[in-house]
């Protein structure tokens, strides 16, 4: 039976509590007059990693905002950034994902990466 799917890349972003995070993403496609989001959020209080629930209590709610900035439109290339004071305010005993999604032209939506994020005590 035929299927389809229409996934973001999937993307695990591990860093440290308190530490500034940045890093390329190549989307291999010309991005010109594209609009870009992203987010962390939260998915679960109960205990992820080992640790306690920490003080965010509310599920989906956005943990931190990521910065993105198109470096090279034509060749897709962004950069994504969170700076220390948002690393600062994680708990490695919640569990977080993110995402990034685009805008096109036409103001087509898709989210072209998502995953776990992991943020871990020094």
């Amino acid at each position: 039976m035929p299927t389809f799917s229409q996934l973001p890349g999937d993307l695990t972003i591990t860093h440290t509590i308190g530490d500034e995070v940045n890093f390329t993403l190549d989307l291999d496609v010309d991005v010109t007059a594209y609009t870009f989001s992203a987010g962390v959020y939260v998915v679960s209080t109960s205990g992820f990693q080992g640790g306690g629930g920490g003080t965010v209590t509310n599920i989906g709610a956005t943990a931190i905002t990521p910065t993105i900035t198109v470096v090279n439109a034509a060749a897709g290339t962004l950069a994504w950034g969170v700076s220390e004071t948002q690393t600062a305010t994680l708990a490695a005993g919640i569990k977080y994902r993110h995402w990034v999604r685009w805008v096109t032209p036409e103001g087509i939506t898709r989210t072209i990466v998502s995953g776990d994020y992991l943020p871990k005590a020094p």
